[in-house]
């Protein structure tokens, strides 16, 4: 018998190719998750996006700014937040608008819970992901997490808001309709936070 065990074969990943260039450094060939090009990247990239956890290709990391979630700046509501829907958009703007808080208030407050209530996202392996305050969000995934601040903000308050706002029925479907982004009527007549 021998004294050395054979070794397990290796298994490679076929979206991710390590090769030697000229000067003897690995680096890998992936897909950019945000332009979907193949590029060659460095194995161990300055910054990685954290609800991705994938490297950024170089053209991505040109447009893209990857800073920590804390660190991001916000200048109102988009218009993506609360589902698309308008109605809740406008009910929440007044609301703000009555009391002077500020979008940069609400991201403030929210950054303050998110690790209170360890929110897991969804990233583009669809793999749930745990967020917090410090880790590095590219502008896209940004977007995602204010949206869904944005949403447990208004849900929050929903006690706060006026009666023909608490007091509406709610839609069967819930934040997952998708009658309230084109239908104006039926988005003022039922809740969907």
């Amino acid at each position: 018998p021998s004294d050395h065990a054979p070794k397990a074969p290796s298994i490679k990943k076929a979206s991710v190719i390590k090769h030697f260039n000229e000067e003897e450094k690995v680096t890998t060939k992936e897909t950019c998750p945000n332009c979907k090009e193949l590029r060659i990247t460095p194995t161990n990239p300055p910054t990685i996006c954290t609800l991705y956890r994938l490297r950024v290709c170089q053209q991505c990391k040109l447009d893209k700014k990857i800073i920590p979630l804390e660190d991001h700046k916000v200048s109102g509501i988009p218009d993506t937040a609360l589902n698309a829907n308008d109605f809740e958009k406008k009910a929440l703007n007044e609301f703000l608008q009555a009391r002077k808080i500020g979008a940069s208030d609400i991201f403030a407050e929210m950054v303050k819970k998110i690790e209170e209530h360890k929110r897991k996202y969804k990233n583009g392996l669809n793999m749930n992901v745990e967020i917090k305050k410090t880790d590095k969000l590219c502008l896209d995934c940004f977007g995602i997490i204010w949206n869904d601040l944005i949403y447990k903000y208004r849900e929050s308050i929903n006690h706060l808001m006026p009666n023909n706002i608490k007091a509406r029925k709610n839609c069967w479907f819930g934040k997952e309709c998708t009658t309230q982004k084109h239908n104006a009527s039926h988005a003022k007549r039922f809740n969907h936070i």
